[in-house]
């Protein structure tokens, strides 16, 4: 039987390896595509919540055929400044990160960053990413602090 420590090793490597059903949103990239993404495995973008009417932002949600389900924040620009995860595994980090799966297979490889029982944080100039779970109950966030719109705090993302 593998120890807990090591089954958090695994997952962290499956991530990192990109080991997973795919995601459509992609951080600090536009949103207009993932409507039309979506659709194209079968799913529906449903627009969740609006922020506060002082810090407006929309946070839209779809589930992949993983049954993971992804929830992007996006500013009133149109520019996804968060991404928000649930779901059986991990979603395909390369995907749903974009250019900044770089700097999380960077940050994940050095000491830095504070990991619990089951839990990962990691926090860098361009990307902060918080995961945990256990096996068949998986969650995360990720964020670009420099693209989060004023007003807005770590703790909407979810």
């Amino acid at each position: 039987m593998l120890s807990l420590s090591r089954v958090i090793v695994v997952l962290n490597a499956a991530m990192m390896l990109g080991i997973s059903a795919p995601a459509l949103a992609v951080l600090g990239q536009p949103a207009q595509t993932v409507g039309s993404d979506a659709q194209a495995v079968g799913s529906r973008v449903h627009t969740l919540a609006q922020g506060p009417a002082q810090t407006p932002y929309t946070v839209q949600q779809f589930t992949t055929p993983a049954r993971i389900e992804v929830r992007e924040y996006v500013s009133p620009d149109g520019t996804v400044f968060a991404v928000a995860w649930n779901g059986p595994h991990p979603p395909d980090l390369a995907a749903l990160l974009g250019s900044y799966f770089t700097d999380y297979k960077s940050m994940a490889g050095q000491t830095q960053g504070s990991y619990g029982l089951h839990h990962q944080s990691l926090q860098g100039d361009r990307l902060v990413i918080q995961s945990g779970g256990h096996m068949g109950d998986m969650w995360g966030r990720a964020w670009d602090p420099q693209l989060l719109p004023s007003g807005v705090g770590e703790e909407e993302i979810k």
